[in-house]
């Protein structure tokens, strides 16, 4: 955004001009990244765990020069937590006075760990995963742009299993097309990504409806041997409880609220009425 050379008045950051293709490629002059893995100082050891103070004194040193494109510069810092106490009072001393065509940006997930000193002179902007509906739109966008067919249960368990995050969410739909087939379908993303289909889902509530001890820790021993994501069947199992007990309780008027496939929405609209809802809500719970 600051440094796009777009007219004012028009949308920033363009992505078409020439600055905005220089930081998509990693190479304009006036944004400077650091990281304790990306160290700009040559006296800063790469290997380093945090941001010791000499970086940020080369870092200080490089905002009081001139820009070279005549305009901005930013620096950004990711993982800016791990700054250690000494550079950030050497950074608190410039961010009471910043140069007037300098941008700071620190990147964080913990941002508790910052001192108040610096927090009180900062904007803070929370950047929050996304909604499965969203990540499921914009995983089907590209999809739709590369001219590759795909069943929409396929999208929605791989938005399912990257928890909200773009970046993850890309990369599952990468590794899905790059392993699987010329299309994407649901049993091939439950393949490659080594999740449970909704058939292991049947047959796992069966058994539990039939009480039968022998059968569910046949299942998961099954599980288990498929190399299958033991932390996202957790959370799946979790998901469809929730979804039997609404459904239990709401019946097909609530089912169009849970934004099922229509297949999911089969199945678990068949297997609600069997369960009793306090069974449903204590193995949900």
């Amino acid at each position: 955004y600051w440094l796009c050379q777009a007219p004012e008045g028009e949308n920033r950051p363009c992505g078409v001009c020439r600055a905005c293709q220089q930081v998509r490629d990693g190479t304009h002059a006036d944004l400077v990244i650091i990281a304790p893995g990306k160290p700009i100082s040559p006296d800063v050891r790469p290997d380093m765990k945090s941001i010791p103070v000499d970086e940020i004194r080369a870092l200080i040193a490089i905002t009081g020069r001139h820009t070279f494109e005549g305009g901005r510069r930013v620096v950004l810092i990711e993982q800016a937590d791990k700054m250690n106490p000494p550079a950030q009072n050497a950074l608190l001393k410039t961010l009471e006075e910043p140069p007037e065509n300098v941008v700071f940006i620190f990147a964080t997930t913990e941002a508790h760990k910052f001192p108040i000193t610096i927090v009180s002179r900062c904007q803070h902007f929370v950047f929050r995963h996304l909604s499965e509906d969203a990540l499921a739109a914009h995983l089907s966008a590209v999809l739709h742009k590369e001219n590759v067919p795909f069943e929409e249960g396929a999208v929605r368990c791989i938005a399912r299993r990257a928890a909200g995050s773009v970046r993850d969410g890309m990369s599952l739909l990468d590794q899905t097309l790059a392993l699987g087939e010329e299309s994407l379908t649901v049993d091939t993303a439950r393949r490659v990504l080594g999740l449970a289909g909704q058939e292991f889902f049947a047959e796992l509530f069966a058994a539990l409806r039939g009480q039968d001890c022998a059968a569910v820790a046949e299942l998961c021993a099954r599980l288990l041997q498929q190399g299958a994501d033991i932390g996202f069947f957790v959370r799946e199992l979790a998901g469809h409880l929730r979804n039997l007990f609404l459904l239990r309780q709401g019946g097909a008027a609530i089912a169009p609220s849970l934004r099922l496939p229509p297949d999911e929405a089969a199945l678990w609209q068949e297997l609600a009425p069997k369960f009793v809802p306090a069974h449903l809500h204590a193995a949900w719970q």
